[in-house]
């Protein structure tokens, strides 16, 4: 808009306003101000959209990986048992230098079985920050020694059926305490 150098020549019915052009000013800058807060308030609400979703997809993840360990145990525990109550086992006892108590020392096969029940509970441990899991899984497998220590001065299939029975209870234990935690 051009301004006149004189307001008195101006011959217009309407009054002359030098803010004019600070209005128009005003006006892209309350346009800009209002379009730079709606991108960032929208930038805030995708962050938080976005972090909620990947804790929802972790939470998710680790729970998988929680049940993982102890499908995994459940089934070394059982692998284990049976193989225990097996003909085909080999077991000794044997004198533990620490405690002083003996201990069963399994064959080749036995002895890998141990070591895959006894990997199971670390993982368990490990992932499962529930106490009761942890405290039934670690009875499992302290039963499952014991049931060795049993095993190994009788011939197959002499095991006391309150062992066996117990070892069963311990596993359905272990069960339901994963259930209502994992």
């Amino acid at each position: 808009m051009i301004q006149p150098k004189n307001h008195r020549q101006c011959q217009t019915s309407e009054p002359f306003h030098p803010a004019v052009p600070e209005m128009l000013l005003l006006n892209a800058l309350t346009a800009t101000i209002g379009t730079l807060v709606g991108v960032i308030f929208g930038g805030l609400l995708a962050d938080h959209s976005q972090r909620k979703i990947w804790k929802q997809q972790n939470t998710e993840e680790w729970r998988g990986r929680q049940v993982e360990a102890c499908l995994e145990l459940i089934a070394a525990a059982r692998k284990w048992r049976s193989y225990i109550m097996s003909a085909k086992a080999r077991i000794e006892l044997v004198e533990n230098p620490t405690y002083g108590e003996p201990v069963p020392v399994f064959d080749e096969t036995g002895s890998s079985l141990q070591a895959a029940a006894e990997l199971s509970l670390a993982k368990v441990q490990l992932l499962v920050r529930d106490q009761e899991v942890q405290r039934s899984a670690a009875d499992l497998v302290s039963a499952l020694r014991r049931l060795g220590t049993i095993r190994a001065p009788l011939p197959p299939g002499n095991i006391p059926k309150e062992q066996s029975d117990h070892i069963q209870s311990l596993q359905q234990d272990f069960i339901r305490a994963v259930g209502s935690a994992v």
